[in-house]
């Protein structure tokens, strides 16, 4: 559902509020309407929220990715497989800055195969020039974003799956997504 566009309207909210939808890392995601991608490109703030149980996963999978049509100017939130973590990129006229969320939930196990539902909230502020991640309301890094400039605006949004690739899905449940211009 697309909001009004009023700064203290989200973009999108409550896409998943109901239930949860599984992935299975192999070929099923959400592809989200273009004008989606120019909303978020065009916000001096954006928020990402959602809720995650991921599963054993034997490379990364793409929670949600918003980018232009070149791969310089992106937003990215993925489970990293290699380090067992949730992180969000932030890559803005070709420089990319990483947040990274750890490799072990509360109780110091693994996030993959964890059957708890994570809490994930990526935020972006191109006036304060940071990004940070947050997971089960816990900071887990904020960075400094060094170019808070988009070259070329965003044109494709997806749930699920790295949309240039198209690979990087992701395998688990989802919830609850909402991305907010604020």
């Amino acid at each position: 559902m697309l909001g009004s566009g009023a700064s203290s309207s989200p973009v999108i909210t409550d896409m998943f509020n109901q239930q949860s939808l599984s992935f299975n890392g192999t070929d099923e995601s959400i592809s989200l309407p273009d004008e989606l991608a120019d909303t978020i490109a065009e916000a001096t703030e954006t928020t990402v929220s959602c809720w995650a149980k991921v599963d054993t996963i034997s490379s990364s999978g793409t929670i949600f990715k918003v980018q232009a049509d070149s791969t310089d100017n992106q937003l990215t939130l993925l489970y990293h497989a290699s380090s067992n973590e949730y992180r969000f990129s932030v890559k803005f006229g070709g420089s990319a800055v990483v947040c990274n969320g750890g490799s072990t939930n509360a109780a110091g196990a693994s996030y993959e195969n964890d059957g708890i539902w994570h809490h994930i909230v990526c935020t972006v502020s191109r006036t304060a020039d940071t990004q940070s991640l947050w997971i089960d309301n816990d900071e887990k890094e904020k960075t400094a974003i060094p170019n808070p400039d988009l070259d070329e605006l965003f044109t494709k949004c997806s749930i699920g799956r790295n949309s240039v690739l198209n690979n990087a899905f992701w395998k688990g449940d989802l919830k609850d997504v909402a991305i907010y211009n604020r």
